[in-house]
């Protein structure tokens, strides 16, 4: 993975970040108003400024950007005297990616509480102002990830890269005081379900479910935890089945028979990286640390992963990146089994 992975620790300092903030802003004595829609609209016009990402070929022929939304949100929220104050980066939705959502600077302050609002709003923060656009996987100010991609462009045989962030374009960038700013033509939901919950709403990984359910009640903690930051790698129920037939068993029940709840704790562990991981962060040849403390190799020729048993386990390439509150999730069409498990059985 490049870098590594984003350890764990990160989305824990994003939220401790985001807290701090806040507690700052309010032992300190608050701007003037005056003072704080001096900045708003400094912020405002170095967007209206940004500078061209895509060399103009879907935005020159456009009207300019604008951000009357963006500032009736950041306003009725009071998160423009935050980030006054501190050196962030700001992906920036214009008013065109709040109108394909129906919102205005006229109902978006009524559209949600103020807790849903700013939680939107720091899903468009990072809490460290980047130097340069870079694919990867972040951590956004309120806790929740997010990943950035590159795709190729060509403009008249000149070749360009297009960034994306969770499927969002970013067509401008500039900066405003500590603030590096990037323009974008969607607006950022974060995710409302965490790993476990989103499981729980996908009937192809019901078998997981009940495994994640009868094992160690550490692991449903660790799934659920809020900033867990880790990536699962969740076997389809065809991938159970396929299990339960290799072992000659029946039922999951007839597995925990065999290995005990223990070892299918186990098993679920050897499934989870402790680190957000998104497929573009998987590098060719690695081997992926697990929270049951052996590896996963990765073979991105032939999209799959490699446990102790030998045999491939296929990523599911449509059912990959679910983006949940706490971490990521890739469909695999194979139970994997750690060396440990392979000895007991």
């Amino acid at each position: 993975m490049k870098t590594q992975f984003k350890k764990l620790t990160l989305q824990l300092s994003a939220i401790l970040f985001f807290a701090l903030l806040v507690v700052g802003c309010a032992k300190q004595e608050m701007p003037a108003v005056a003072e704080q829609d001096d900045f708003l609209q400094e912020l405002i016009t170095s967007l209206e400024n940004a500078e061209e990402m895509e060399q103009g070929v879907e935005t020159r022929s456009h009207k300019k950007n604008t951000f009357y939304t963006l500032r009736a949100a950041l306003k009725c929220v009071g998160l423009s005297s935050v980030l006054r104050n501190y050196r962030l980066t700001l992906f920036a939705p214009n008013d065109a990616a709040f109108a394909a959502l129906g919102l205005d600077a006229d109902n978006i302050c009524e559209a949600f509480d103020t807790e849903s609002l700013t939680n939107i709003l720091t899903y468009h923060v990072i809490g460290e102002r980047i130097p340069k656009v870079s694919a990867g996987s972040l951590t956004m100010l309120n806790g929740n990830p997010a990943n950035i991609i590159s795709k190729p462009l060509t403009i008249r045989g000149a070749y360009f890269k297009r960034y994306l962030i969770n499927g969002a374009r970013l067509i401008g960038r500039g900066s405003c005081r500590g603030i590096k700013t990037f323009v974008i033509n969607k607006v950022l939901l974060p995710p409302s379900v965490n790993i476990v919950e989103a499981a729980q709403a996908t009937s192809k990984f019901s078998i997981l479910v009940q495994a994640v359910l009868a094992a160690d009640p550490g692991v449903v903690e660790a799934l659920s935890a809020p900033g867990a930051g880790v990536t699962v790698f969740a076997p389809t129920n065809e991938a159970f089945g396929d299990l339960l037939a290799a072992l000659g068993v029946g039922s999951l029940e007839e597995v925990i028979g065999a290995i005990g709840v223990e070892g299918l704790t186990k098993v679920l562990q050897y499934h989870v990286v402790p680190a957000i991981a998104y497929s573009t962060d998987l590098v060719d040849g690695s081997e992926l640390p697990t929270l049951q403390g052996e590896t996963i190799g990765v073979d991105l020729a032939n999209l799959s992963l490699n446990d102790k048993s030998g045999t491939g386990t296929g990523l599911v390439a449509d059912c990959l990146d679910i983006v949940t509150s706490n971490g990521i999730v890739h469909t695999i069409d194979k139970v994997m089994l750690p060396q440990e498990i392979l000895d007991a059985l």
